[in-house]
């Protein structure tokens, strides 16, 4: 018998090739894509940062709020108390007069009843500016997250939903090619081909 020399066949040299180009080419993807969910991640963490800072910014408001009320309360107990000290020496000075002069001093508790009304006012509208501020600013938060996430979330499941589909699809051709092979060579075993 004459053996024919081995020549690798034409076509399984050019799907090797084919092959080799088309993982460079899906490595060469994976390194762009890889690369923009680094940024991605980037701009996810400077999302965050931002997020942390406006609760920090919020916090703060809320205890100089609590800190302005406290020095209202105080100054508000500091006139009631000048208030109260003005009767007792009107009182006294007005006991220690002789009885020919009479002195009328009224202090109205309407006054100081008003002014506690215009402070309770005060402070009302305060809170209720700083509470809608608040409010405002929790909500553009929560809704730049969410959109954020969103993102996130549709292209993450995108990306590996293709490359999934690029990784089976090239171990199935490989599959394919090894039990082509391995029957080419039971094949040639059994003629005598090799």
């Amino acid at each position: 018998m004459i053996r024919k020399k081995e020549t690798p066949d034409f076509e399984d040299m050019m799907h090797e090739v084919e092959g080799e180009q088309e993982c460079q080419k899906e490595e060469q993807h994976i390194d762009a894509r890889l690369s923009e969910l680094r940024q991605l991640k980037g701009t996810v963490d400077k999302a965050n940062d931002n997020l942390i800072q406006t609760m920090l910014a919020q916090e703060t408001a809320i205890q100089e709020y609590r800190r302005q009320s406290k020095e209202m309360r105080e100054n508000v107990a500091e006139i009631k108390s000048g208030i109260n000290s003005l009767k007792e020496t009107v009182v006294q000075t007005t006991a220690d007069a002789s009885k020919d002069v009479k002195i009328v001093f009224e202090l109205s508790d309407g006054s100081r009843i008003a002014l506690e009304e215009q402070l309770s006012q005060h402070e009302d509208r305060v809170r209720q500016m700083l509470d809608d501020h608040l409010r405002a600013v929790e909500d553009e938060i929560t809704a730049g997250h969410n959109k954020t996430v969103e993102q996130i979330a549709y292209r993450d499941g995108v990306y590996l939903g293709r490359k999934a589909q690029w990784f089976c699809g090239l171990f199935f051709v490989i599959g394919i090619g090894v039990v082509f092979i391995s029957i080419f060579i039971l094949i040639a075993k059994c003629t005598n081909w090799m």
